[in-house]
């Protein structure tokens, strides 16, 4: 009886050394075959927000050796446009919502005015394909200043992934 229970001790230890281990940081980045991130601050905790007349990031040829960003989902579930009392007026998106993991970056591209002076914003994520994440929602909440400074006068109507949100009038007074 009594080696059967010092055989369990010593399994035990060992089971509980070879599971313990030091918290060494890793000798390699967890980003390795990733791209860099954009100039723009693009992170899992910032979006990547393309403005009108700029590069999208995602059509940047990536580096030599690195893995290509690959689109996700952004699930937006609310949105809201909030016209400041300012001349001109300034124009605040709010969007609430949630990504697939922590590792994709939300994205929002935010289209020039068209003809009919419609603003689509499309709202996704990119995600690095060589890089391993946990499987669990990450909810979002931005607020993004639409760019009205080269806006003509008239009435414009704003549209996110396809739904429009609202629309004001520019100048405004």
């Amino acid at each position: 009886m009594m080696k059967k229970f010092i055989v369990l001790l010593l399994i035990s230890g060992l089971l509980l050394t070879a599971c313990g281990g030091e918290n060494v940081p890793p000798a390699e980045s967890p980003d390795v075959g990733a791209p860099p991130l954009p100039d723009n601050g693009g992170s899992p905790e910032t979006p990547i927000i393309n403005l009108p007349g700029e590069p999208r990031f995602q059509d940047q040829e990536p580096a030599p050796g690195q893995a290509e960003w690959a689109r996700g989902n952004a699930f937006v579930n609310d949105t809201q446009l909030a016209i400041m009392e300012s001349f001109p007026i300034q124009v605040m998106l709010t969007l609430e919502g949630e990504l697939p993991t922590p590792c994709n970056y939300l994205t929002i591209d935010i289209a020039a005015p068209d003809a009919d002076n419609t603003i689509n914003v499309e709202v996704y994520s990119l995600v690095s394909p060589a890089e391993t994440c946990i499987q669990v929602i990450e909810p979002f909440s931005e607020n993004i200043s639409l760019p009205t400074g080269e806006l003509a006068d008239g009435t414009y109507a704003i549209f996110v992934n396809g739904e429009k949100v609202g629309e004001f009038t520019y100048p405004g007074g």
